[in-house]
Formats: structure tokens, sequence, C-alpha cells
């Protein structure tokens, strides 16, 4: 039998526990104890959020990134991944167009990592405009941006476009 959850610890305790937690896959007691949290900081949603989205469960990772932003956080890219993860593993289109608003709003939309991982998003969602909006958005574009987007094209049954971004690419 696991302890009691400590109560009023300080926020970077919470913080380390709820890491430890996270990391051997408890994530109800993590949940628990973020719960418990008065007024818990973007670092802990962003940790909490990144374990939903790597243990699969992509819905409970965008209802708790809904409430982050409900409640009037300001969410940073590594929240924004986490989010983008979990919508192009759910194919969550509604989501990932939110997401991708945000992230157009706070600036991080010309962000080659964050950019990409929207590509990918919205070429799972099969939203070809989408994709072509956040390939757009990136000033600087890499490898996995043109393979990202040319990849779109075909998924979505546009494999000629498909071939001339290929040809764009080079």
């Amino acid at each position: 039998m696991l302890p009691k959850l400590p109560i009023n610890l300080p926020p970077h305790l919470s913080l380390k526990l709820i890491k430890t937690y996270c990391d051997s896959g408890d994530l109800r007691r993590a949940r628990q104890l973020f719960d418990k949290i008065t007024s818990p900081d973007l670092h802990s949603w962003t940790t909490l959020i990144s374990a939903y989205t790597r243990h699969d469960l992509q819905k409970v990772a965008i209802n708790l990134y809904t409430r982050l932003r409900d409640i009037g956080f300001q969410p940073d890219r590594f929240v924004l991944l986490s989010v983008v993860k979990a919508c192009s593993t759910s194919g969550d289109l509604i989501q990932a167009q939110r997401a991708h608003k945000d992230a157009v709003m706070f600036g991080f939309h010309h962000d080659l990592l964050l950019g990409n991982a929207m590509i990918d998003m919205f070429a799972k969602c099969k939203h070809l405009e989408g994709a072509k909006t956040a390939f757009n958005d990136l000033q600087v574009r890499d490898v996995i941006s043109w393979t990202s987007i040319c990849s779109c094209y075909v998924s979505c049954g546009y494999p000629r476009k498909g071939l001339q971004a290929f040809r764009e690419m080079r």
C-alpha cells in the first residue's frame, strides 16, 4: 500500500513528486497531487499534460489543456508540443485547430520543431489547409518540414502536389 499523499507541500517539492509519479506511470497519484496544489504553475500543467500524452491518454491531455486555457494560462512551446502530439495521435481536428490558433496567438507558429509537429498533426487529421498554413508559417524549413507537407499532400489525395512540393524542396 502506498503512503497517503502529502498535504501542502512547497510548490517545488510538489512538482518533483508529480514528475516522479508521472515517470513511474502512476498518473492517478500524479493527478491527485496536482489537484491538491492551490495554484499550479505552467510547469506543473505541462508535466501532467505531457505524461498523459506519453501514456496514450490523449483525450485526458487535451481536456487538461482546455482547462489550462480556460483559467487563463498562456501556453509555452513545451505544453503546445504535448498538445499537438495528443491531437495528432487522436486525430481531433477541432482541438488541433485550437492548438494551432494558440500557437499563432502566442507567437510560437514560427518555431521549427512546433511547426513541423503541427504539419504532421494536420496531416494525420487529413486537414491539408491546416498543414499548408503551418508549413507557410515557418520562416525556416528543414527536411522534416518538406517531408511532412509532401506526405500530407499524398495522404489527402493529391500525389502530384506532393511530388511538386518534393521538387521544390530540392
